[in-house]
């Protein structure tokens, strides 16, 4: 298109080539310039309107905030599109439907709108022994211009905290006492909820404790007896699990000493045996 342009020639009725006219030479410098001229303006046109999500930070069992802010640069805009979300689960099978807020709004030039969306907590603890994600798509368009914006996002919550508290050491072969520690952040039951502690070397046998039902907002504390086996440093690991939350864990990191009453002495010892060097120097 556009490779020659003709017209009738003055006094003949032969053509005339009239190309360099009104088009410059094809690959030319002065052509390339006009290209990139007319795309920029393009561009410039198609990015008045700038989009962006914020990052979101959920905790377990609180609502989802989506939000997309919605910023105009040129003359007023009209933005129309809509708003989806859908419970997935980890492999990005699509498990419900979550809801839709449609857009339509127009935004001043210089101005900022935000358009938002509010997901339920619940969500997360509605499909059994699966990991939930929540994902939002965003479909807007510019109306009267040719930009649009696309863009998914999946959110999934940090899990609850699981809290071990043990002594940082212990005696080889002395037995002491630890808790875990844990609280529903739902404000409904968990049910079928289970302990398993783990530690090879401070255990002598792995625990599973069958805790049953915790209440909404309540805590679980469930103690338990560790025992120095093997010298080092050991991990102890705590996994809890339930109909609602598929694991959440945590791990505490303990130390297997020598005997801590020989340690005492052990150091009394070097203690003393410091100041009697320091009192024979300045005798001397």
């Amino acid at each position: 298109v556009g490779q020659t342009i003709s017209t009738k020639a003055v006094g003949s009725h032969s053509r005339e080539d009239v190309t360099d006219q009104y088009k410059h030479p094809e690959g030319s410098d002065w052509e390339r310039r006009a290209l990139y001229a007319g795309y920029k303006e393009l561009l410039d046109e198609v990015h008045d309107v700038d989009f962006q999500i914020p990052e979101i930070v959920n905790k377990f069992g609180e609502d989802v905030v989506f939000k997309v802010n919605i910023t105009n640069k040129a003359r007023q805009h009209r933005i129309r599109g809509r708003i989806t979300s859908e419970a997935v689960s980890y492999t990005g099978r699509v498990l419900r439907e979550v809801s839709q807020v449609p857009v339509d709004l127009k935004v001043n030039k210089g101005k900022t709108e935000t358009v938002t969306m509010t997901v339920e907590g619940s969500v997360f603890s509605e499909f059994p022994g699966t990991k939930v994600y929540v994902r939002f798509s965003v479909v807007l368009a510019v109306h009267g211009t040719s930009q649009m914006f696309s863009e998914e996002v999946n959110v999934a919550p940090s899990p609850p905290e699981l809290e071990v508290i043990a002594p940082k050491q212990v005696g080889l072969g002395d037995e002491v006492l630890a808790t875990v520690k844990f609280t529903n952040p739902l404000p409904v039951e968990m049910e079928d909820v289970t302990l398993n502690i783990e530690s090879d070397e401070l255990l002598h046998d792995d625990i599973i404790h069958t805790v049953g039902t915790v209440g909404p907002n309540a805590e679980l504390s469930y103690p338990f007896k560790l025992v120095g086996l093997k010298l080092g440093r050991h991990n102890l690991v705590v996994g809890l699990g339930s109909d609602k939350v598929v694991l959440v864990t945590g791990e505490k990191e303990v130390e297997v000493v020598e005997e801590v009453v020989h340690q005492v002495i052990l150091m009394a010892l070097c203690l003393w045996r410091s100041r009697v060097l320091i009192a024979t120097y300045y005798q001397r």
